[in-house]
């Protein structure tokens, strides 16, 4: 009888493979002549194994506080590294996004 670890490899080897195929689940496991119930309960032991593993994700969003400010002094960017960008008008704004581009 095959170990755990021999199943655990079996499986996963399908899983890949059936990800970078453009079939459905069933028909891949009727291709490989897989049982699809089994194939289903690797897949989402594997799928709970990677969200374990991965961080989740940051939703990209930054903080932005908003402060009054003179209209002739323009608008003001402070980034989270400290950086800030100061004078934007409508007139540099070219300028302005070329400036962030050069920060990322």
């Amino acid at each position: 009888m095959p170990t755990s670890k021999t199943k655990e490899n079996f499986w996963f080897q399908h899983i890949r493979t059936w990800s970078s195929s453009q079939l459905s689940q069933v028909a891949y496991c009727q291709q490989k002549r897989l049982t699809h119930h089994q194939f289903t309960y690797w897949k989402n032991k594997f799928d709970k194994k990677v969200k374990k593993v991965v961080p989740p994700k940051s939703p990209g969003f930054a903080h932005v506080t908003l402060h009054a400010c003179p209209a002739a002094e323009g608008l003001h960017l402070t980034f989270p590294s400290g950086v800030k960008l100061s004078g934007i008008q409508s007139t540099n704004l070219i300028t302005v996004k070329d400036l962030i581009g050069l920060l990322k």
